[in-house]
């Protein structure tokens, strides 16, 4: 257990909330991030700060400085306060010893200094502080640890403080894996390099940018370690930031040419003439997708728990007498992809649209909707139930379970139509099969646009939406959205950067 500064700091969160912190951002303390160090007059400041912040207190104070210290990244201030505190013979919590080990890390991995010997035994000093006071760190301190110690040629010691971490309950942190992954580049480190990028890969966890950045501009001159953390990028599906593309491509520039390239559906680059490859899963894929599917996943009570058991085995005895269907639809989220506020009326004319759509090319398809779909008008329900096959699940039933059943349960060659993502399904997966689910998603799913005159109908893209290698170019997909990992979605990205080798 840290000191009682950091009790303090949940109960005064749970009182007092953000605000009252908020609120202690005066002036005064402002003012500590604009002035030069040797100006601040510390005690007046605290003074000042402790009159006007009826909540601040002696055990919060420093914690609260060096926070605003950390938010503005300003570590020759919170250096100067330190110093203050010491000639005052003050204690420094370790609240306040963790902020400034973390700050340290932020400060000199942004700017890229290199440590003098001096500066390194000071942070050495700050982490020893710490962990000779305690058996087990929290996981906040930890890691506040591990950021200091990759700073320093005791950076291996860091390990050991990602068991506390784990202990915890807590998940490591791709900042956690980043500024140890970064250490071991410039140390050369590799059998440390693939070890923590392959536990990341199981664990989806994706590595920071400069990781990226720091392993080009250090082997630019060796082709086989480029294609190798460029492979990992692709087996693993991440896709980069736009903000940090620029500057991959600057540590690529020296040995390829760099292109920004949009890639249509059709997934040819115009730079190189290159076609990405197709997203087709092999048979022996799709097989153990299915197998753990339907064995593994269907089975659990708790993914079924809102639907009657008597209705499971209802619907598993019509797919197994119907099978196999060209396409399985989720008749209400085709119906409502037109908007939720239309009539019945309108909706069973889309669904009826859509049937019509596959009786026009000959095809076979199961429509799953649910039973209050019964009172639709006549004429259109009637249409989709001699043309289709139809289920009406319970109104309460997870339909998106009935229409992943039936498609696995009837082949590789089967389509769904539904603009759900399926996301809460697929997280159930083994991180591989995850994947895969993603790739078969992806190959055989489609979406109604409109059916408004004429049905139409957003099309599978055709290659995966990866880093790619084609005849010795690369193409890496990126993006100037939050998203980390391709499999996460299907949009087709508007950017890519083609790489060919000089």
């Amino acid at each position: 257990m840290l000191r009682k500064s950091f009790q303090f700091s949940a109960i005064y969160f749970r009182n007092y909330g953000r605000s009252a912190f908020i609120r202690a951002k005066s002036e005064t303390l402002e003012k500590v991030l604009i002035d030069k160090p040797k100006n601040i007059k510390w005690d007046t400041i605290r003074n000042e700060i402790r009159l006007n912040e009826k909540t601040v207190n002696e055990l919060n104070i420093d914690s609260l400085i060096l926070s605003k210290c950390f938010n503005g990244a300003q570590l020759d201030v919170a250096l100067s306060y330190i110093n203050f505190l010491q000639s005052k013979s003050l204690t420094i919590n370790d609240a306040s010893v963790s902020k400034l080990i973390r700050l340290y890390y932020k400060h000199y991995s942004a700017s890229r200094e290199e440590l003098t010997k001096s500066q390194e035994e000071e942070i050495l000093k700050w982490c020893k502080i710490i962990i000779d006071k305690h058996e087990v760190l929290d996981a906040s301190t930890a890691e506040n640890i591990v950021h200091g110690l990759s700073l320093t040629h005791r950076w291996k010691d860091a390990f050991k403080f990602f068991e506390h971490i784990k202990m915890s309950g807590k998940e490591l942190t791709d900042s956690v894996y980043s500024c140890i992954l970064s250490k071991a580049i410039e140390d050369d480190s590799n059998t440390i390099i693939w070890n923590l990028l392959n536990e990341m890969a199981a664990k989806q966890v994706v590595p920071r940018s400069f990781v990226f950045i720091q392993w080009f501009n250090k082997h630019i001159n060796d082709e086989e370690k480029i294609d190798q953390m460029l492979k990992y990028i692709s087996d693993n599906h991440i896709l980069l930031p736009e903000i940090d593309i620029q500057n991959l491509s600057d540590a690529l520039k020296p040995k390829y040419t760099c292109s920004f390239v949009a890639i249509n559906r059709n997934g040819r680059c115009p730079s190189c003439s290159q076609k990405l490859p197709g997203v087709k899963l092999l048979e022996t894929e799709f097989n153990k997708l299915a197998t753990q599917f339907l064995e593994e996943i269907f089975i659990r009570n708790d993914v079924w728990l809102k639907t009657n058991p008597s209705e499971i085995k209802r619907f598993k005895e019509f797919v197994d007498k119907t099978i196999p269907y060209d396409s399985v639809i989720d008749g209400l989220n085709v119906a409502y992809s037109q908007g939720d506020k239309l009539t019945p009326k309108v909706y069973s004319k889309i669904l009826a649209q859509v049937v019509k759509s596959f009786v026009d090319k000959n095809e076979k398809c199961l429509v799953i909707g649910r039973k209050h779909m019964k009172f639709w008008p006549k004429k259109e329900m009637s249409y989709v139930r001699e043309n289709s096959m139809l289920f009406l699940t319970e109104d309460l039933s997870n339909d998106d379970l009935f229409l992943l059943y039936a498609a696995l349960k009837s082949g590789p060659n089967t389509n769904i139509f539904s603009r759900d993502l399926m996301r809460q399904h697929s997280h159930l997966l083994s991180p591989k099969m995850k994947t895969v689910f993603r790739r078969w998603q992806q190959e055989h799913q489609y979406q109604l646009i409109t059916a408004q005159k004429k049905v139409i109908v957003r099309e599978p893209i055709t290659f995966e939406l990866r880093a790619h290698r084609v005849n010795s170019v690369w193409h890496l997909p990126f993006t100037n959205e939050n998203i980390k990992n391709t499999v996460d979605t299907f949009n087709l990205p508007s950017c890519w950067l083609c790489l060919k080798r000089t």
